[in-house]
């Protein structure tokens, strides 16, 4: 390489907006890559008939348990509003508020350890993408002569990387691809 000169770094100022977008982009497309490539295995599991049987069954179980308690306290609470309780009546609503819970607990611990692994996945996704945006709003607006039309090319760039969802109703992680005429496309 004796011989060449080597070109003098540009300045902020000097690059291109297009430049600029996708140097501070590119390690966010990095990052976002492996969150996508970990929301698509979440996928996998989350559309089994074994994932959603069970999702249901629990989602299911605790309503039912809830509603039946619910109704309970309702009732016990009635009887007292109307001075025609008892003793066991009251100790029926105390049974009822412990056993709601203990529900509490049992449904929160099941949804952190079987639901959760699933569900962050999608939502880490939605973070970077939200990031990436809010990123490029703060900057256009801290140096808007520099930064002037950044969110605009940044929404470009990320309109063609694939997005995940987390469905609470189904318990289904989804990964949707961008339009077929996308030309850049995250890939782990």
């Amino acid at each position: 390489m004796a011989g060449k000169k080597e070109e003098p770094k540009k300045t902020k100022a000097e690059k291109s907006i297009d430049e600029r977008a996708h140097e501070w982009i590119a390690q966010a497309q990095e990052n976002y890559s492996i969150a996508i490539t970990e929301a698509r295995e979440a996928s996998e599991t989350t559309v089994t008939p074994a994932w959603s049987d069970n999702y249901r069954a629990q989602r299911a179980f605790h309503d039912k348990i809830i509603r039946d308690l619910s109704a309970s306290i309702e009732n016990g609470a009635k009887r007292i509003a109307d001075f025609d309780s008892t003793e066991d009546d009251e100790k029926e609503i105390r049974d009822a508020v412990k056993a709601m819970q203990e529900e509490r607990i049992r449904y929160s611990a099941w949804k952190s350890r079987a639901v959760a692994p699933y569900q962050s996945k999608a939502e880490r996704c939605i973070e970077l993408l939200e990031s990436v945006q809010r990123n490029a709003r703060n900057v256009q607006e801290a140096e808007p002569l520099i930064w002037f039309g950044v969110v605009d090319v940044v929404g470009k760039i990320i309109a063609k990387w694939p997005t995940a969802h987390w469905d609470s109703k189904d318990g289904i992680v989804t990964v949707k691809e961008p339009p077929a005429e996308a030309s850049q496309v995250v890939n782990a």
